[in-house]
C-alpha cells in the first residue's frame, strides 16, 4: 500500500463530504472537485469529441487521425498539465526527450507527444454550439468554461463550512495572453489575468462572482441606493447558509453606510470595513483635512452612529476610517491590549512617538477591537492569492 492510500492523520477532522471518501488523498479531493460527471462522456469528453469532429470536417484537416477522447486520457492529460506547472521545461518537446541531456519525466510515458497537443488543441469544457450572448444582448464571455465555474462553487459549498468571519475582496486568476476581458492590477500578487469577486476565509475560496474588463460583472439583482460593488457584495453574501450568524469584512471600494445597513436589515449579517471619507453618506464631522493630520495625537479616535452603523476615525500611522455594525466603538469592551511596532521614521507621528518608544522595537498599546479583528480577518482572499 502506497502513502497515497494511507488515511490522513486528521481524517476525523475533515468535512463530512470528505469523510465519505474511502481514501483521503490529493487525487481523491481532486476527483471530488472535478467530478466524473463533469469529465465523463456526457461532459468534457463529449463536448471535445463533438467539437473535434465539427472542426475537422469543416476545415478538411488531414494528417494525424483523431481517436475519441475518453475519461482516462483526459485525466492523464490534466495530470501532465499539473506536472508541467511544477517542473518547468524550455519547450514542450523536452518532456518527451530521453537523450540523456534532458531530465527524464516518467509521467510522459502514459501519453505520446502527438496525443497531448491534440487534446490541448481541441479541448472544450462546454458545448461548442452554445449562444454567445444573452437575450438582452449581453456577451457571455466565460461561456466556454461555465460547466466548471458552476461545479467549483458546488464543491466548495460541500466541503468545509466557513467560520463566521468572512472576507470579500478581488482575486485574480493568472492569464498572460491577450484577451479583452482580462485585467491588469499591479497591486495584486497576480498582476495579469481574470478578475473575480471572491468570498473567502483564511485562504479558502467559498464562492466567487466573475467580472469582465469590457463587459463588466455578471448581472446581479439591483438594490436601490446601493452601489454596483455593494450589489455584488449583497449577492455573494446571500449565498451563505442561513443557519448561523456571519461577520463580513470589506475594503473601502465596497464599504458604504447604506450597504452595511441593508446587510444587517435584510440578511442579518454584520459587517466591518474601511471606508473612504469621500464616499457618499460619509459624515463630514469625521472627514479631516490634510492640514490637520499632523495635529492629531497618535491613536486618536472619534466615532458616531448613523442608522445603527458605527463610523470611526482612527489615527495610526495615517488616518483610518471604518464603518461597522458588529463592534462597540466606545467603552471598556471596545479596546484590547496589543504589542505594536513603533511608527516608521517617515510616519506622520515619527517625531512624537519614536521618542516614547526609545530603543524598543515594539510597545504595548490599547487599540480598538474593531481594528484588531479587521487586520486579522480581512486577508482571507489575499492568502489564497499566495498559492
Amino acid at each position: 500500500m502506497t502513502s497515497y492510500h494511507l488515511l490522513h492523520l486528521a481524517h476525523t477532522r475533515l468535512p463530512t463530504a470528505l469523510l465519505d471518501l474511502k481514501h483521503v488523498s490529493p487525487a481523491s479531493i481532486f476527483r471530488f472537485i472535478l467530478s466524473d460527471s463533469l469529465l465523463s462522456t456526457t461532459g468534457i469528453c463529449k463536448n471535445t469529441n463533438s467539437y473535434t469532429e465539427e472542426k475537422r470536417d469543416a476545415t478538411g484537416i488531414k494528417g494525424r487521425g483523431w481517436s475519441s477522447l475518453r475519461v482516462r486520457n483526459l485525466k492523464i492529460g490534466l495530470r501532465i498539465v499539473i506536472y508541467m506547472r511544477i517542473f518547468s521545461a524550455l519547450a514542450l518537446e523536452d518532456y518527451w526527450k530521453y537523450d540523456g541531456l534532458h531530465p527524464t519525466h516518467p509521467i510522459t510515458t502514459y501519453m505520446s507527444l502527438n496525443r497531448f497537443p491534440q487534446i490541448k488543441r481541441y479541448l472544450h469544457i462546454a458545448a461548442f454550439d452554445i449562444p454567445k450572448t444573452t437575450e438582452p444582448g449581453k456577451r457571455l464571455w466565460h461561456r466556454k468554461v461555465d460547466p466548471m465555474l458552476n461545479q467549483l462553487p458546488s464543491a466548495s459549498h460541500a466541503l468545509p463550512l466557513p467560520s463566521f468571519n468572512i472576507s470579500i475582496d478581488e482575486a485574480m486568476i493568472q492569464y498572460a495572453g491577450h484577451f479583452q476581458d482580462s485585467y491588469k492590477m499591479s497591486s495584486k500578487p497576480i498582476e495579469l489575468g481574470f478578475k473575480f469577486y471572491c468570498q473567502a476565509y483564511h485562504g479558502y475560496i467559498w464562492d466567487f462572482h466573475p467580472t469582465s474588463n469590457q463587459a463588466g460583472p455578471d448581472p446581479v439583482p439591483v438594490i436601490q441606493n446601493i452601489t454596483a460593488t455593494g450589489e455584488i457584495v449583497m449577492f455573494i453574501a446571500s449565498k451563505l447558509p442561513k443557519r448561523r450568524t456571519w461577520q463580513i469584512y470589506l475594503e473601502n471600494c465596497y464599504t458604504s453606510l447604506p450597504l452595511l445597513a441593508v446587510l444587517k436589515e435584510r440578511l442579518g449579517i454584520e459587517a466591518c470595513g474601511t471606508a473612504s471619507p469621500n464616499s457618499e453618506n460619509f459624515p463630514k464631522e469625521l472627514a479631516i483635512s490634510k492640514t490637520s493630520v499632523g495635529q492629531l495625537p497618535y491613536h486618536y479616535r472619534s466615532s458616531m452612529s448613523i442608522r445603527d452603523v458605527g463610523v470611526l476615525l482612527w489615527f495610526d500611522n495615517r488616518p483610518v476610517t471604518i464603518m461597522t455594525t458588529m463592534y462597540c466603538l466606545i467603552g471598556e469592551k471596545s479596546e484590547i491590549s496589543r504589542k505594536l511596532k513603533r511608527p516608521g521614521r517617515k510616519s506622520t507621528n515619527a517625531n512624537r512617538e519614536l521618542a516614547k518608544c526609545e530603543e524598543n522595537h515594539k510597545k504595548e498599546h490599547q487599540i480598538l477591537v474593531a481594528i484588531n479583528h479587521y487586520n486579522l480577518h480581512m486577508g482571507g482572499v489575499d492568502i489564497a492569492h499566495e498559492y
